[in-house]
């Protein structure tokens, strides 16, 4: 019988009025444009993604007992506002990568990769490899996963827009006055397409 593979995303939830302010700006936009999606914090939840997996069902407890054991050795996240990003379509807010950032995303990935049992992800298998870089090629190849570690870029998606065009434009009229915030709840959320988060699985509390 063929093992079943589960896909999550291990993201950092956002607090209530940044998860708001998130929604009310995916809706503005996905009202004038054709989107991919709508935030709207019950299909679809802002949120902070820290590492893509996809792994063997039998090894879910394992991964909650790590998670938890690793947010007990973590305190809350300042999250720095470093601007809008647009790539092919999506609109969003980066952070800046703190030391205290890359630590927690470091260890979670380390700590949890090892669950995969070097499955690859399903997406993975139709990417033309000589159309990403060698770094990407070794994190795939190592992590399951090309954003991660040096080549991670914390950020909170917004919305995916059909029209790259319209992305552009509409990025920049977004008005974003929330410059830092801390986050204390890593979550687990399964994921949808376009790497949105559709139903939240487990949370657990930084300390």
């Amino acid at each position: 019988m063929k093992d079943k593979f589960i896909k999550i995303n291990i993201a950092f939830k956002l607090p209530v009025e940044v998860a708001e302010k998130v929604a009310r700006l995916s809706l503005e936009i996905s009202q004038k444009e054709d989107a991919f999606f709508t935030l709207d914090n019950l299909n679809f939840y802002p949120h902070v993604t820290i590492y893509f997996l996809e792994y063997p069902a039998y090894n879910s407890e394992k991964i909650w007992e790590k998670l938890e054991d690793i947010s007990k050795n973590f305190s809350p996240i300042k999250f720095v506002a470093d601007g809008i990003k647009i790539s092919r379509g999506y609109i969003g807010m980066a952070a800046s990568y703190s030391p205290e950032l890359r630590h927690l995303h470091e260890a979670i990935v380390r700590e949890t990769n090892t669950f995969r049992e070097n499955h690859p992800r399903e997406e993975y298998a139709s990417i033309n490899s000589e159309e990403i870089s060698q770094g990407k090629k070794q994190n795939i190849k190592l992590y399951g996963h090309s954003d991660v570690l040096d080549l991670y870029k914390p950020h909170i998606t917004i919305t995916r827009l059909k029209n790259e065009e319209a992305a552009q434009k509409n990025a920049k009229s977004i008005q974003w006055e929330i410059e830092d915030f801390l986050i204390d709840v890593v979550g687990v959320f399964k994921t949808g397409e376009n790497g949105t988060c559709v139903e939240k699985i487990k949370e657990f509390k930084l300390k």
